[in-house]
């Protein structure tokens, strides 16, 4: 299961979170199975993961600054599959965000100083700017996680093949973990604990990234993703 919008009025919202504020190293990640490849911006935090068509069905990032496309994705997602995107953030004087598609690197792009929020503002999933929305995500999302860290390739590459985020084994503690599995399934498992409020009533998707048990339930569930 997942949840799915309908790419015009539906998405959910954590409202203004300063924890989730880029003053410091933080990771992002998710999984989305969208049916257009139209502009979308899946997960605002602020401006970040802004993501907007970039040549044949392939994706770029938005500056968090809002002036330029700094990354293009060089892995062409095909509508109506499961794929992960991720992007961590080293801060630093300047620091770096890299962005990953499928749990690969796939470029890098240069942030301001240590320091300083720049994605102030409501935390949105499946939607930009909650004032005006726009930039609708059609299609199913499902993991939605922030972490306190800057996650190497190798974590990344977990979470993409589908580790679960609370599994200590290869992840920190997240700040705000939401699974969605359905519609009823807005509480974030991480250490903010940040309630989602769904705009529009989206409805539950028939399917979902499947992800593996955590330590503590001694069972590992392989899971095959096909592009």
């Amino acid at each position: 299961m997942a949840i799915a919008l309908n790419g015009s009025t539906q998405y959910a919202t954590a409202g203004d979170v300063a924890g989730l504020e880029v003053v410091g190293n933080q990771s992002y990640s998710f999984f989305i199975k969208s049916t257009s490849s139209a502009d979308m911006r899946p997960v605002s935090l602020g401006p970040l993961f802004a993501l907007s068509p970039f040549g044949a069905g392939s994706f770029a990032i938005l500056n968090p600054d809002s002036t330029a496309w700094e990354l293009a994705d060089s892995t062409t997602y095909t509508p109506g599959t499961w794929l992960h995107f991720g992007m961590t953030f080293a801060i630093g004087a300047p620091g770096v965000g890299t962005f990953y598609c499928g749990g690969v690197a796939d470029g890098t792009m240069v942030l301001g100083a240590a320091g300083t929020p720049f994605n102030t503002g409501a935390k949105t999933i499946g939607a930009y700017n909650p004032g005006t929305p726009e930039g609708f995500l059609l299609g199913d999302i499902g993991q939605v996680c922030v972490w306190p860290v800057t996650l190497d390739a190798t974590a990344m590459a977990h979470a993409a093949a589908g580790r679960n985020p609370m599994n200590t084994t290869y992840f920190s503690a997240p700040l705000d973990y939401w699974p969605l599995l359905t519609t009823a399934d807005l509480a974030s498992l991480g250490t903010l604990a940040s309630t989602l409020t769904l705009v529009g009533s989206p409805s539950t998707a028939s399917t979902h990234p499947t992800v593996d048990a955590p330590p503590s339930a001694n069972v590992f569930i392989p899971r095959v993703v096909i592009f």
